[in-house]
C-alpha cells in the first residue's frame, strides 16, 4: 500500500500506524495539485510496486472562506487540487490498468460536494 500527503510527519504517521496494525505500506510525498507532481508521485508509485492494481482519488484542499473572501486563485487551487488531481491520476493509471487487464479506480469526494453550507462558495 502506498500512502501519499503533502506532509511528511502526518505520511509517516499513517504509515506506523498501518504498521503497527500488521500491514506493509510505503510513504510517498508530493503535491498532486500540478501536473509534474503527479507524475513524480505516480512515477515513485508504480516503480515502488511494479504497478498499481487500485487507485484511491482522495485529495482534497478545504479552507473556511466566504462566497466574498473566494478569490479566482482559490477557486483555481481547489480544482487543482479536487478535481484536476483525480484526472492526472486516473490518466496516469488507466493505461498501465489496460495493460493489466485489471484494476479499480475509486474517487472519493467529501459531504460538502453534495450538501455545501449556505455561507461559504464550496
Amino acid at each position: 500500500m502506498l500512502v501519499h500527503g503533502r506532509d511528511a510527519r502526518r505520511i509517516r504517521g499513517v504509515v506506523d500506524r498501518i504498521a503497527a496494525a500488521g500491514g506493509q505500506a510505503m510513504p510517498v510525498q508530493g503535491d498532486l495539485a500540478s501536473d509534474n507532481g503527479a507524475a513524480a508521485v505516480y512515477s515513485e508509485a508504480r516503480m515502488a510496486f511494479g504497478g498499481i492494481d487500485i487507485l484511491i482519488n482522495n485529495a482534497g484542499a478545504y479552507e473556511a472562506r466566504t462566497w466574498f473572501e473566494t478569490t479566482p486563485a482559490t477557486w483555481r487551487m481547489f480544482f487543482e487540487t479536487d478535481v484536476l488531481s483525480a484526472v492526472r491520476l486516473i490518466l496516469a493509471a488507466a493505461q498501465d490498468l489496460r495493460q493489466a487487464g485489471w484494476g479499480r479506480i475509486i474517487n472519493v469526494a467529501t459531504g460538502m460536494a453534495t450538501t455545501p453550507q449556505v455561507v461559504m462558495a464550496d
